[in-house]
C-alpha cells in the first residue's frame, strides 16, 4: 500500500506493522460525527480551554466550533478527509490564502 503525501511528492511506502486506515473525502453528513470526535480530542487542549474558559458545556461549545470550521473549510473552499469510521479529520483549505479565514 502506498500513500501519496502531497501533490508532486513521491509516494511513500507504508511501514510494516503500522496500521494505515483507508482515507476518504468527508461529506456534509460526516460533519456532526467529525465535530464530535474533534471536540473529544481537544477537550483538554490548553489553547482551547483558554479560548473557551468555562468548563461548563466545553464539549458542546467545541462541537459547535468544529462544526462551523468543518462547514467553512469544506467544499468549495477546501477538502476534508476522514476514515470510514470518522475517527478523525484532516482539513485542507485550497483557496487563495486571504480567502481562507476562520468563521
Amino acid at each position: 500500500m502506498a500513500v501519496t503525501p502531497a501533490v508532486g511528492s513521491e509516494p511513500v511506502a507504508a511501514r510494516p506493522g503500522v496500521e494505515h486506515p483507508a482515507v476518504r473525502i468527508a461529506t456534509a453528513d460526516d460533519v456532526p460525527r467529525l465535530a464530535s470526535v474533534l471536540a473529544d480530542a481537544f477537550m483538554n487542549d490548553p489553547v482551547y480551554t483558554w479560548m473557551l474558559p468555562s468548563s461548563l458545556r466545553l464539549n458542546a461549545r467545541l462541537r459547535e466550533m468544529f462544526t462551523a470550521e468543518l462547514e467553512q473549510y469544506g467544499p468549495p473552499q477546501g477538502t476534508v478527509w476522514t476514515t470510514a469510521g470518522c475517527d478523525g479529520a484532516v482539513v485542507h483549505c485550497h483557496s487563495a490564502p486571504r480567502r481562507c479565514r476562520s468563521p
